[in-house]
């Protein structure tokens, strides 16, 4: 409620001063020319008094709201042109002109912009013009760090590729492509910068450095210290232009922040998804009961010898209401960092592009608070190794209740009994004295038992669990699978290599290899009737099906680099068509990435 006041009261804050600017001639009641008894006070025809040479203040003011919006607006445009062009320049050209650029912006950034300001304006001379060009070249590098950013995450997008793929140059697909999808971004650093413009004009006219032909509200402040308007207590003379400047920078600052928090930012990413799948921008059909949509994720790291290796290449995963997916493939297929990637939680120094959705809003707008509540909420992630998920130096009970403490505001006594009651019902025994126990103290089969509880306490709609099963023999895997499928979950995506496991708890089989979906299908088709040889290579591998492994050379996954099926290697079916990566293929229900189904 206070975000939507503030929004409204400064557009009318910002609506008043702008009539004021535009009609000041109709407004104003005298003109600057008639004269009248110096230092009146405030009544009768002069509602503000006069000033030291007996001109009418309230008209003084008006008339001096034009010369501080102007210099204001106009210095923060000339700002944000020149930063917005910087940052463009560095974020889409990188490399060389990345680093000039930046360096450029970082010097800039080291010195302080006030004692610049006043130095420059003093050797150039007073003046508007002078005024404005000095405020508006000391002021860009902010802008330029902020546009820089959202460039590097844009040009990274299919959409711009395909802008490539038409003949387009740089810069029309500076201006055309990656320029409207900063839009928001822009016009909240105009508002923001044109505060802080008003702001060091208001400075520079008031120690004297101003322009002595036009008065502005800061100019005024100057006439009052050299007229001893504050020594002698002349209010009606200097509260009215400091009431202006600051209500005006208020305005501004309040607008400035609505941008920054408004849709438009989100629907910058919104924008982008359209472009993923190579359709139109018209509005695409949702279901109802998706939570997350993965739409082309890519997510990459860099090796020790400074290459990129892709991760997670070109997924597309959508988990609605009511599935129960399994994720399987090799070590090493990208399953994990998937699930990390869902929800923000990827380690430091990887790279993301394509979308990733939650009911239908794309994530790469939320706030870091929005985000924390997805993960703490909405959503319940396992990690894998249930050793390593727990604080050894904490006991299991102040762990298992953390969730409804920090996200719910339960008090911990509260909370301590919610987790005894659910450990006790997941098969925990003698929990009034194991429940102020340390990780150290419990099993493995145990300690999974203890994440489970965590995520299933704040009876999250989507749980994320990562392997867990894993090392656990069959009297546990029996009991993390009936509390699994006992849980207020709507929806549960497991990365598991268990094949017990998934054919007993998944509805739908996703099948990874070196970092890409090659197969998903309904379980009960999947277990009878694999389509990829990768699957049915995964399959024939189990002691129950023969115990037949198919070994073979693994390509190296080094960024955009790889070409071809990545399992060309091992595959006893591949052909000449091989050597291009298949799409996804339809197959009686199934999707497959393999050419062998591709008619």
């Amino acid at each position: 409620m206070f975000k939507r006041n503030r929004e409204i009261f400064g557009t009318l804050i910002l609506l008043f001063f702008l009539g004021i600017t535009f009609f000041g001639d109709q407004v104003a009641p005298f003109d600057m020319d008639q004269l009248f008894a110096p230092y009146l006070s405030p009544g009768g025809r002069h509602i503000l008094g006069t000033n030291n040479i007996g001109q009418d203040i309230l008209s003084e003011l008006i008339n001096a709201a034009r010369i501080s919006f102007m210099v204001g607006f106009v210095a923060a445009v000339l700002a944000t042109v020149i930063g917005t062009v910087i940052g463009c320049a560095a974020g889409y050209y990188r490399s060389v002109v990345d680093d000039v650029l930046m360096r450029i912006t970082d010097i800039f950034l080291l010195i302080p912009a006030l004692p610049l300001i006043i130095i420059l304006v003093s050797y150039i001379g007073p003046g508007i013009f002078n005024v404005i060009f000095v405020i508006s070249i000391s002021s860009w590098p902010g802008t330029a760090r902020v546009v820089r950013a959202n460039v590097l995450k844009l040009r990274e997008y299919p959409f711009i590729m395909n802008a490539r793929s038409l003949g387009a140059n740089d810069v029309y697909i500076m201006f055309r492509h990656i320029l409207p999808n900063t839009r928001e971004l822009i016009l909240a650093k105009v508002t923001l910068a044109t505060a802080y413009a008003m702001l060091t004009e208001a400075g520079i006219s008031f120690i004297g450095l101003g322009d002595p032909d036009h008065t502005s509200w800061g100019g005024m402040l100057h006439d009052v210290m050299e007229g001893a308007g504050l020594i002698n207590g002349l209010w009606w003379w200097y509260l009215p232009p400091i009431l202006c400047i600051s209500l005006a920078v208020i305005g501004f600052n309040f607008t400035g922040y609505a941008f920054l928090n408004s849709d438009g930012i989100k629907a910058v990413d919104q924008g982008k998804k359209n472009n993923f799948s190579g359709k139109n921008n018209s509005p695409v059909s949702r279901d109802t009961d998706m939570i997350f949509m993965a739409q082309n994720l890519c997510i990459s790291f860099k090796n020790k010898a400074g290459n990129r290796v892709m991760a997670v290449d070109s997924v597309d995963l959508t988990v609605c209401a009511k599935d129960k997916i399994a994720v399987m493939g090799e070590t090493g297929a990208g399953k994990s960092i998937l699930l990390l990637g869902l929800l923000k939680l990827l380690p430091q120094g990887a790279r993301v592009s394509g979308a990733i959705e939650y009911h239908g809003r794309d994530m790469a707008g939320f706030s870091d608070e929005e985000i924390r509540r997805i993960r703490g909420v909405k959503t319940a992630y396992v990690p894998q190794a249930a050793g390593n998920g727990l604080n050894p130096v904490l006991n299991i009970g102040s762990q298992v209740a953390e969730r409804q403490i920090i996200h719910f505001k339960t008090d911990k006594k509260t909370a301590l009994k919610q987790a005894q009651t659910l450990l006790a019902d997941m098969g925990i025994k003698n929990i009034k004295k194991r429940i102020s126990d340390y990780p150290h103290q419990f099993s493995g089969g145990m300690k999974q038992r203890l994440l489970l509880a965590s995520a299933m306490l704040s009876k999250s709609g989507v749980l994320l669990a990562d392997e867990p099963t894993k090392g656990l023999d069959m009297g546990n895997k029996k009991a993390i699978l009936e509390i699994i499928n006992n849980s207020s979950a709507k929806a549960c995506v497991i990365v598991t290599h268990d094949f017990w496991f998934a054919k007993r708890f998944a509805t739908t089989i996703v099948v990874m290899f070196q970092g890409l979906i090659v197969e998903s299908g309904p379980r009960e088709s999947f277990f009878s009737t694999p389509f990829h040889p990768f699957s049915q290579s995964l399959l024939a591998a189990l002691p129950s099906r023969g115990l037949k492994v198919r070994c073979g050379y693994v390509p190296g996954r080094l960024g955009d680099f790889q070409t071809g099926c990545p399992f060309l290697a091992r595959c006893d079916v591949k052909t000449g068509r091989c050597m291009q990566r298949p799409p996804l293929f339809r197959q009686k229900g199934h999707k497959v990435r393999c050419w062998h189904y591709a008619s």
